[in-house]
């Protein structure tokens, strides 16, 4: 019997997907990054203007805090227009958004402008879906594995993008220092 619930531990944390949670992302060079000041201020143009509020308020209910806030300008900038092809071969189609990082030597993100794909942005929830995972690297998470690595951590940061994903707790503890005050 000890031997049957000691296999079935074991099996279940293999399949725990949590270890898949990849944290901050780490740049070519080497750096670890992490948010800048707080809250992040996000503008918008008018295309985008509604999909800023939008998803400021999401991450807002994800994290308890106003982590985000619509505001012009911002050190996030959003726009629609033509995301760059990651040239990889492998990849699962073509990237629907990305985040151009700027950063300080010590890695805090000091701009993030944002590029949803015009091929997607005729979509309101996929656009959205897109801006809160491209947020989120502006605040320096990491992409996660998505399908097929893993279907269970349902991860807003999941590459491909999961339509239902969200903050993970492993996210959320991350950034909780840096909204301590808010």
């Amino acid at each position: 019997m000890y031997g049957r619930l000691l296999a079935l531990a074991v099996l279940l944390a293999a399949c725990d997907p949590t270890y898949l949670d990849e944290g901050w992302h780490v740049t070519s060079d080497g750096t670890e990054l992490h948010p800048g000041a707080m809250p992040a201020t996000v503008s918008g143009d008018e295309d985008t203007a509604g999909l800023v509020i939008d998803a400021c308020a999401w991450w807002a209910d994800q994290l308890g805090a106003d982590a985000l806030v619509p505001s012009e300008p911002g050190y996030v900038t959003v726009a629609i227009g033509l995301v760059p092809s990651t040239g990889d071969p492998d990849a699962d189609g073509e990237p629907m958004g990305h985040a151009t990082i700027g950063y300080s030597a010590w890695g805090s993100v000091l701009t993030c402008d944002v590029t949803i794909s015009s091929d997607i942005a005729y979509d309101h929830d996929t656009a959205l879906q897109v801006l809160r995972h491209e947020i989120g690297h502006c605040l320096g998470l990491a992409d996660d594995p998505g399908p097929p690595t893993t279907v269970d951590l349902r991860s807003v940061m999941a590459s491909p993008l999961d339509p239902l994903g969200v903050v993970t707790d492993h996210d959320r503890a991350l950034l909780a220092p840096c909204l301590e005050g808010l």
